[in-house]
């Protein structure tokens, strides 16, 4: 179905690059397929994905609109779709095309926001949370008593990393960039803190397990040295990368993993949220959301017509929790 011949504000490129790439203007309103949801946006979550993206995802329109995340309310329907209603409170999952007024997003990759729950906070739980929870769930295999390292606890997979891991009953040690970070961090659910920038942190990592090693790692993509890494970790642990926030990622070689029995996998949600289980997973951490259960702080939010400068924020301010744009 083809869009209503309207135009709208987005945050689009013509060319993959980095932030500069980004213009500020008007679009054509998204088409509409028989499956979709148009959400008339109200919070748009600037997701580590959307990095990636526009680095390096091939361009599927000539202005091209960012963006994989975003909350508001229902415009209008496909013609197949069930279960939404024109008004409904909502958050929406696609690979571009978030960062508009309008956004189309496969039923399937839509849930509705629960009543009590900040439109804001619900733009934010999708991507983060669900990735969190596949890292520790379905790929970490986590269980009560586990040692778990987070790397990058105070990104935002991180922080639903701590939180979902205290859920799970799992003890935890996180690691950031300063101590003041770790010290806003901590009351969430941490057993330890590190510095990764002190020079004693490998000391550190082995006292923590009692020289045993740390059965899982969810790590952001923060940079911290292999040598520091392997040296953590007991025999037959598991590694789940979940991000790139720094491009001094961690080369692991043939013999490291074959060493220590490492399995290392890259982890994420978004090909998976449109399944049965990926769907019923965002809704149970929506839900958990409305309960007051978890939550992520929102760093710092700003309009869409500043999308630029939202992404170069994310991508060298390293923010603590999360950052939203608004129409």
């Amino acid at each position: 179905m083809q869009g209503r011949g309207i135009e709208v504000k987005a945050a689009y490129y013509l060319e993959s690059g980095g932030p500069d790439a980004l213009y500020y203007g008007s679009v054509p309103d998204p088409a509409l397929a028989e499956d979709a949801v148009l959400i008339r946006v109200e919070y748009i979550s600037v997701e580590g994905m959307d990095m990636v993206c526009r680095y390096l995802a091939p361009l599927t329109e000539e202005q091209h609109v960012a963006g994989c995340q975003a909350a508001g309310t229902v415009e209008a329907l496909g013609g197949a779709v069930t279960g939404f209603r024109v008004g409904d409170r909502v958050v929406g999952f696609n690979f571009g095309g978030s960062h508009a007024e309008l956004f189309a997003a496969p039923q399937g990759s839509v849930w509705h926001v629960p009543e009590g729950l900040d439109l804001a906070l619900a733009a934010v739980i999708p991507l983060t949370f669900g990735t969190a929870h596949e890292c520790l769930h379905a790929f970490g295999q986590v269980r009560p008593g586990m040692d778990v390292l987070i790397h990058g606890a105070t990104l935002g997979v991180g922080i639903a990393a701590v939180q979902l891991g205290r859920a799970a009953g799992a003890r935890l040690t996180g690691t950031a960039l300063g101590d003041d970070r770790l010290a806003r961090i901590a009351p969430l659910g941490l057993d330890h803190a590190i510095d990764y920038r002190g020079a004693d942190k490998t000391k550190r990592l082995r006292e923590i397990t009692f020289g045993k090693g740390f059965d899982l790692v969810v790590d952001s993509g923060t940079g911290m040295e292999k040598d520091s890494i392997v040296a953590g970790v007991r025999p037959g642990a598991r590694y789940a990368v979940a991000g790139v926030a720094s491009p001094k990622t961690p080369q692991f070689g043939y013999f490291e993993l074959i060493s220590h029995g490492l399995t290392v996998s890259g982890i994420t949600i978004a090909h998976a949220m449109h399944t049965p289980r990926g769907h019923a997973v965002v809704s149970e951490l929506l839900e958990s959301a409305a309960r007051g259960e978890i939550e992520m702080p929102i760093e710092h939010e700003f309009a869409l017509c500043e999308a630029e400068e939202a992404h170069r924020f994310v991508m060298e301010g390293h923010p603590f929790g999360r950052v939203v744009m608004r129409p």
